[in-house]
């Protein structure tokens, strides 16, 4: 018993691993020009909300306009990501005045959305991980959890979202956790 839960434990880290490889295999492609009109919503919600230092975009709704017509939520995830990568580049550039970082972030913002489509990668790794648990669970197959895992990290559609910063992938994953939990709370949360 404790072999097969090794060899499936070793199944599931590899997928992942490869998982993580596709996703992240060309994901500056396009930079510094966008590829998706998606991607910049979301980002430069982000940075808007560091820049005006406020969590609420309602209190600046001019400001905001311009660059957020999707609900905030995924941009808050993008600040937690973003604000941390900014202020470090801001170190390891020797701390210039703020006037100055905002000319050479404008000059060359190539390591944010970096940043922000690494995020993107690491969420379709855990959807795969998701997908892996709720089949597993679905079928009460270890087999089919891998197959459904294995499916998913290759399929084409999926690399395609994870390249690139859009709302579809966060959307895919929360919907993936929710079916699973779904799935405990109606088998009584056995695990």
């Amino acid at each position: 018993h404790h072999s097969a839960i090794m060899k499936s434990n070793t199944k599931i880290f590899w997928i992942l691993l490869l998982a993580l490889a596709l996703n992240l295999w060309g994901i500056t492609y396009g930079l510094p020009l966008f590829l998706v009109n998606d991607e910049t919503p979301h980002v430069y919600g982000a940075l808007k909300m560091i820049e005006l230092k406020t969590l609420v975009p309602a209190f600046y709704p001019e400001e905001f306009s311009r660059v957020l017509y999707y609900p905030p939520f995924l941009s808050y995830f993008f600040l937690i990501v973003l604000a941390p990568v900014i202020g470090m580049r801001w170190f390891l550039s020797g701390m210039p005045a703020l006037a100055e970082y905002k000319i050479m972030l404008a000059i060359d913002p190539s390591f944010i959305w970096v940043a922000a489509r690494v995020w993107i990668a690491l969420i379709g790794v855990a959807d795969v991980f998701a997908i892996y648990l709720l089949a597993r669970r679905l079928f009460q197959s270890e087999r089919a959890g891998i197959f459904a895992a294995f499916f998913l990290a290759l399929s084409f559609w999926h690399l395609q979202l994870s390249h690139n910063v859009r709302h579809w992938l966060p959307a895919a994953f929360l919907i993936s956790v929710i079916w699973y939990l779904s799935l405990k709370i109606a088998e009584g949360g056995a695990s």
